[in-house]
């Protein structure tokens, strides 16, 4: 019988899945509790779920069979916790294979396989600030590329940009706080990034830190010169800051650029309207700020905080 389990991990490491799994089972008739034969046949069964997408689930299951008897018999294994944790997650469970995963960094906290699991689990739920957080701790890990399976470089990208979405609409709400909390957590993992350095900008205007938000503007008009919502952030920013003069040539600089930016045209209106003290320019000008076409960053900006906040 023991001739059984050997054949059976002879066979797993030939690849031949389907015949190792007859051979475990055979040796787990009589032996019901051996670990390894159950670990090795939960395995083949997830190599085989993989190979055969219209049974997977029904073989995932079967995994998750085996893989709940091994981890009840040995708890604190981190290496068959991980592979229940991805059975799991294959299976659609994502908060019971993110529990899994919490307790193998429990047991081994710079796992960097389960961290970056639990990375994946994180997005798919939309927990988005959850899951750039723990991408952190898994960017510490020295050489953490090489220590994950099926690492995809393009995750950081994924997360930013769904992140990056959930910013805005804080910014569009008015959540100023929130969408600077989100937009340092992504600056932590892309610094260089000038949407990122934008979005913490806007935030910065709306919690009313101009200095903070005209560094974070200036650096991203250093490397990219014509781009117009930092610059335009920058002439918001210096006008409620009262440099007018330094607001006009940022302004002046977007229409030289772009002559048909309406919104920086509209606001050097307001400027000037509101320099000389005209109220009719003021009025045309509130008028015009609310049919403003778009919704970007700044722009939602513009009335609450240039129109409404500076004129009486």
């Amino acid at each position: 019988m023991d001739n059984l389990l050997t054949e059976g991990i002879e066979l797993f490491e030939t690849e031949k899945y389907g015949d190792a799994i007859r051979a475990f089972s055979g040796y787990l008739a009589e032996h019901q509790d051996n670990i390894s034969a159950l670990s090795y046949r939960a395995a083949a069964y997830n190599v085989i779920a993989f190979a055969d997408p219209d049974s997977a689930r029904r073989t995932l299951k079967l995994a998750l069979r085996d893989l709940d008897k091994v981890c009840a018999l040995q708890p604190n294994d981190p290496d068959m916790l991980l592979l229940r944790g991805m059975t799991l997650g294959n299976l659609g469970r994502h908060k019971d294979a993110l529990s899994v995963y919490d307790r193998v960094l429990h047991l081994r906290t710079d796992d960097a396989q389960a961290l970056y699991n639990s990375v994946l689990e994180l997005a798919i739920m939309k927990r988005y600030e959850a899951a750039f957080s723990r991408f952190q701790r898994l960017q510490r890990i020295e050489n953490y590329e090489d220590k994950v399976t099926g690492y995809n470089d393009e995750i950081v990208e994924t997360l930013a940009m769904d992140l990056y979405e959930k910013g805005r609409h804080a910014i569009k709400k008015g959540d100023f706080k929130k969408a600077l909390t989100i937009a340092e957590l992504m600056f932590s993992v892309a610094p260089d990034s000038p949407h990122i350095r934008n979005m913490r900008a806007v935030a910065k205007v709306g919690l009313k830190c101009f200095e903070a938000a005209k560094e974070d503007f200036r650096y991203v008009v250093g490397k990219k010169p014509e781009d117009l919502v930092a610059l335009y952030g920058y002439a918001l920013a210096c006008y409620l800051s009262n440099e007018v003069e330094e607001a006009l040539a940022s302004l002046n600089k977007i229409l030289s650029i772009a002559p048909d930016y309406d919104v920086a045209r509209i606001t050097k209106w307001g400027i000037l309207g509101e320099i000389e003290a005209n109220r009719a320019t003021i009025g045309r000008y509130r008028e015009a700020v609310r049919r403003i076409p778009g919704d970007g960053d700044v722009r939602f900006l513009v009335f609450e905080y240039l129109a409404s906040s500076r004129i009486d």
